[in-house]
């Protein structure tokens, strides 16, 4: 093995997704075998594998592990999400074609989640080693994945794109997904020999429509229950329900729900609620084990698992009258048993946009629900483009809506601050999105800024950090900290708590800076603000791209910076989002909350006196078109994904942007 120029030369490299300690040790006795060199992730190594590797070098033995250093942008610039977003669908929909070919729709939307969700950061991880290893010069490419039941896909896909494939020892993940629905199986049983309980301030005994709950349910103008204050439910339940992990059952979440006249529910454990029967289990081993026709063994355990939950989740529903079900767990393919329990047991589940996605077919995202509220026709297009199983698709315009009142924001800074910046940070990822270096520049960059223009002023909305979070997060975190902390001592700068709604701070900015192409530019733009984002994962197929004159999307940081100097000094086009601000937001107004809460009210009052689901959404959402004045061009799909054709003279585009 040579070494010239920082390029290695040798018989094999192999690409490590994951490491563990069993993981190092069996590939350091292979390499002693067969000499190879292993590049590994170095976001992905566990604590043991990192502590083998030092033992080897203080022992001086041959040092075979080193550090992919792999990159989230090919060589011409662009974003590995296309690339990957592209692969993932040829693999799904070959799969789907294969083995599901005659199921219904929703089966295959749901498979496809689940497929999608299981291989994206593998998937994704061999993109990143494609672009690299042609600067590796090595005769034999070799893959090592943590094994799991569906790299028989990979292993197939990649056959022919010059890599063999290995896989590591561990039977974890073939374990966990056998144990499972087997455990889940086994308290369906339980279930039925003994009396369910469940634990909640629900007297069961009124229709009812339950809502997830989480933190940021209140105050009740965020999230999902921002329909709240405009929904009369004098004949009905409003229940949280708790189901997730992030939020556990507390005395003091439970005052708060009770504060505001609503009722609780533990669903931590489901099948703590339900009350099967025996005629339940036989239907679940009729459907969930005596399969007809082919597939492999991981896709037989996956529908036993649905349904074992749907089953209890019908079950659950039923018990307890739920008429609307609305929750927030949009890349689960658990949603799919919820959809079809609550339609079963008659009643729909409601969803919500929440983000803005800037690339099309995210095929790890699951609608399934009966009716899905978007905010706009970008949204409903992008539905029909990656494919899902609603049964309505109606427009709701954006529903998270700055707090006019909150007592936060530009009255905080000090007075005589010409311009003011609303500064939105962005969760950071080692896997395809926007990396910690990425938002470390940002915040450096935006602090060059700050410090370089007296007059100017900042509002920092962070997604997830506290201020004192900042110093660890980043190799430069400590410097940041510091010069925050000296802005804010000088009122230059406020550091909100990250809870803050994004929209309260950008209505009180001159200008809103993002970093990443997230939801908070897009938002603020289409509700009349101005807004810029730094695209450092440079998603090149978003729309807005198309328009050459665009200043609202930037992949260049010092661009970026140059727009938001322009900005400062008085150019109201910087940040301009009017060209898009119906399609991201279809009624170009603030009025969401209302027309979502009369919606549900319809609903709730029309399947209260009819019993019947079907007939009472539809009636409802006739009664949404007509009374909103939605017209049929909504429902008309137009390509507005790929309106990307230019006026060669102008350069502009013609038609929709």
């Amino acid at each position: 093995m040579t070494t010239s120029n920082n390029v290695f030369s040798c018989a094999c490299v192999i690409w490590a997704e994951r490491l563990t300690v069993w993981d190092a040790v069996f590939l350091y006795l292979k390499c002693r075998l067969s000499p190879a060199l292993v590049y590994y992730d170095e976001h992905r190594i566990s604590r043991g594998a990192a502590a083998f590797m030092n033992v080897l070098k203080r022992l001086n033995m041959r040092l075979i592990f080193k550090e992919a250093n792999l990159t989230l942008q090919v060589e011409d610039g662009s974003s590995f999400q296309d690339i990957l977003q592209d692969r993932m669908g040829m693999l799904t929909d070959a799969f789907l074609t294969k083995y599901m070919s005659a199921d219904a729709g929703w089966k295959r939307q749901m498979v496809k989640s689940y497929i999608a969700s299981a291989i994206r950061e593998r998937m994704l991880f061999v993109t990143r080693v494609e672009n690299k290893k042609d600067s590796v010069n090595a005769a034999r490419h070799e893959l090592f994945f943590t094994r799991t039941p569906v790299n028989s896909l990979l292993m197939q896909f990649y056959e022919n794109r010059g890599f063999r494939i290995y896989e590591s020892i561990s039977l974890v993940s073939h374990i966990r997904l056998f144990l499972r629905p087997l455990v889940s199986f086994l308290k369906s049983l339980l279930s039925v020999i003994k009396n369910s309980i469940y634990i909640g301030h629900n007297g069961a005994d009124r229709p009812a429509i339950w809502v997830e709950y989480n933190d940021i349910l209140f105050p009740m103008n965020r999230f999902m229950l921002f329909w709240y204050k405009w929904v009369d439910s004098k004949d009905f339940d409003i229940v949280c329900y708790f189901d997730r992990a992030d939020t556990p059952l507390t005395r003091e979440r439970i005052q708060i729900i009770e504060q505001h006249g609503m009722k609780w529910v533990d669903c931590r454990n489901i099948f703590k609620v339900a009350r099967l029967r025996l005629a339940d289990i036989r239907k679940i081993l009729d459907t969930g084990i005596l399969f007809k026709g082919r597939m492999p063994w991981w896709l037989r355990v996956l529908w036993l698992y649905y349904n074992i939950l749907y089953e209890a989740y019908l079950s659950v529903f039923r018990r307890f009258h739920v008429k609307m079900l609305m929750q927030h767990q949009e890349t689960s393919w658990i949603q799919m048993p919820q959809a079809k329990a609550i339609e079963t047991s008659g009643g729909i589940m409601a969803g919500f946009q929440w983000s803005n996605y800037p690339i099309a077919n995210m095929h790890i995202h699951l609608h399934p629900q009966q009716v899905f509220f978007a905010w706009g026709k970008a949204m409903f297009e992008t539905l029909h483009k990656k494919g899902n199983s609603c049964r309505h698709i109606l427009p709701s315009g954006i529903w998270l809506l700055p707090q006019d009142d909150a007592p936060y924001g530009v009255d905080l800074i000090a007075e005589g601050r010409k311009f003011i910046i609303g500064i939105f940070d962005t969760s950071v990822s080692n896997s395809g999105y926007v990396t910690p270096e990425a938002v470390e520049c940002f915040y450096l960059s935006i602090l060059d800024l700050l410090e370089e223009n007296e007059e100017w002023g900042g509002i920092i909305k962070s997604k997830k950090y506290r201020l004192e979070d900042i110093s660890g997060i980043f190799r430069c975190g400590k410097d940041i900290y510091e010069r925050l902390k000296v802005l804010i001592d000088k009122k230059r700068i406020v550091f909100l708590k990250f809870i803050v709604d994004p929209l309260t701070v950008a209505v009180r900015a001159n200008l809103s800076v993002c970093c990443g192409l997230g939801s908070v530019g897009i938002m603020a733009g289409a509700i009349g603000c101005r807004a810029i984002n730094w695209d450092s994962s440079k998603n090149l197929n978003h729309p807005i791209y198309a328009n050459k004159r665009q200043k609202v999307l930037y992949t260049s940081m010092g661009e970026f910076k140059e727009a938001i100097i322009s900005a400062g000094r008085g150019d109201l086009t910087v940040g301009d989002f009017s060209a898009w601000r119906t399609d991201f937001n279809h009624f170009d107004d603030r009025l969401a909350p209302q027309r979502v809460g009369k919606f549900i009210e319809t609903y709730m009052a029309e399947v209260i006196k009819t019993g019947d689901a079907a007939y009472s959404l539809d009636n409802a959402v006739n009664r949404y078109i007509e009374e909103n004045g939605v017209k049929k061009d909504f429902f008309e799909i137009q390509n507005w994904w790929e309106a990307s054709e230019y006026d060669a003279k102008n350069n502009d585009v013609v038609g929709k942007l």
